[in-house]
């Protein structure tokens, strides 16, 4: 194999490394909290269909970080410093509306949840939640289906009276669960 040829391979497979890097989701990463954040990334590297392009500590940081990178999905806190996830929201609806947010949290109040969610929110995960599940809610965002954790609906349920409500919710759980979204 001469040297051209040598090359030609390398820039096959660089290009086709840059393609696979180039489908999978981009992944931006918002915690006040350094262990969190450096776990998390640990744990987002491990699976091969998602790229963390970026980690945030507070909300400023996310605005500032998707103006610089193409972003596909910020998992966010509720509680950071500057500006917390509700207004996070506000402001990617506003400003990048193609982002989906996964709230990533320990709370599971129904007042935080309710507010994630009429504010936009794509999603409501307990950060008790294992590696299985945060991969399926990150897929279900991703392909157009709202995600909210077992642990979340029921916080909902009991503060929300409303069958219908309730059943839509229901139904898009239920949904994005038996696809199971194994791709």
């Amino acid at each position: 194999m001469d040297l051209q040829e040598i090359i030609s391979r390398f820039d096959k497979d660089f290009a086709k490394i840059l393609f696979q890097r180039s489908m999978n989701t981009k992944i931006l990463l918002a915690d006040d909290h350094q262990m969190f954040l450096e776990s998390m990334s640990l744990l987002l590297n491990t699976m091969e269909e998602f790229d963390l392009i970026a980690t945030a500590t507070n909300g400023r940081e996310v605005l500032r970080l998707l103006a610089l990178h193409e972003i596909d999905i910020v998992l966010c806190d509720l509680q950071m410093p500057l500006m917390g996830g509700i207004e996070v929201i506000l402001q990617i609806r506003q400003q990048f509306p193609t982002v989906k947010v996964l709230i990533l949290t320990m709370s599971d109040s129904a007042a935080h949840i309710k507010e994630a969610l009429q504010v936009g929110a794509d999603g409501y995960l307990l950060k008790t939640a294992n590696k299985s599940e945060l991969e399926n809610a990150i897929k279900c965002i991703i392909n157009g289906v709202n995600y909210f954790s077992k642990s979340a609906m029921m916080s909902l349920s009991k503060a929300i009276r409303s069958p219908v409500v309730l059943i839509k919710l229901m139904k898009k759980l239920v949904y994005c669960l038996t696809e199971n979204w194994k791709f």
